[in-house]
C-alpha cells in the first residue's frame, strides 16, 4: 500500500506540474488587442487568472518593441496601452510569451465617421455646394485652356487645360484651398 500511494503521490506531483505550466491553466491571458494606426497606440486586454506577475513581448512585424510585464489581482481584466510610431496602419502588432496565450491584430485607421464621407475630423463640418453630372463635365471638355465650368455657394469648378478638374474654396481664413482631380493618380471616369 506504501508503494501504491509513493508512486501516486510522484505521479501527482507530476501531473499537476504539468498542468501548472500548461497554457490553459495560465496565470494571466491576453485576451485582445486593438490597435489604431493613425494614433499609433495599441490597447492590450489582459486577463488574470490566478493573480501573480505577468510578462509578455510586444512586436510590430518582426520589430521588437518592448517588455510588456506587470502584476495583478486574480480574476482582474486590465488594459495596457501602448504608443508607438512604428504601429501604423497595416502594421501586424502581435506578443509572444512561453506561458500566457498570445494574441494578434493587423493596425487599421480608426475612423471617426463611417457613413462614407471623406472629412473624418469632427471640425470639417460642411455641406454640398453644388452638383455636377457627367454630362455637365463632357459639356466642358478640355479646350486647351483651363476655364470655369461651375460656381456655387463659394465654390468652383474649374476644367484645367489638359483635362483635368480643379475645386477652389476660400477658408474662413480667407486662404484659398484647391483640389485638383486628375493628377497624382486620381482621375475623371
Amino acid at each position: 500500500m506504501r508503494k501504491t500511494l509513493r508512486s501516486l503521490t510522484a505521479g501527482s506531483v507530476l501531473i499537476l506540474t504539468l498542468l501548472a505550466s500548461s497554457p490553459v491553466f495560465a496565470s494571466h491571458k491576453i485576451v485582445s488587442i486593438s490597435c489604431d494606426g493613425n494614433t499609433h497606440t495599441a490597447v492590450f486586454t489582459i486577463h488574470s487568472v490566478a493573480g501573480g506577475s505577468w510578462d509578455s513581448f510586444v512586436w510590430a512585424n518582426s520589430t521588437f518593441i518592448e517588455d510588456m510585464a506587470g502584476s495583478n489581482t486574480a480574476g482582474s481584466t486590465f488594459t495596457v496601452t501602448i504608443v508607438n510610431p512604428l504601429f501604423l496602419p497595416g502594421v501586424n502588432v502581435y506578443t509572444t510569451t512561453s506561458q500566457y496565450g498570445d494574441a494578434s491584430t493587423i493596425c487599421g485607421p480608426t475612423l471617426n465617421f463611417t457613413d462614407g464621407r471623406c472629412n473624418q475630423e469632427p471640425y470639417q463640418v460642411g455641406y454640398f455646394a453644388m452638383h455636377v453630372t457627367e454630362q455637365n463635365l463632357d459639356d466642358n471638355a478640355d479646350t486647351g485652356v483651363t476655364h470655369k465650368i461651375v460656381e456655387a455657394k463659394g465654390v468652383q469648378l474649374f476644367r484645367l487645360k489638359g483635362g483635368g478638374l480643379q475645386v477652389n474654396r476660400m477658408g474662413a481664413n480667407n486662404k484659398m484651398y484647391s483640389f485638383t482631380i486628375g493628377s497624382f493618380g486620381v482621375h475623371e471616369d
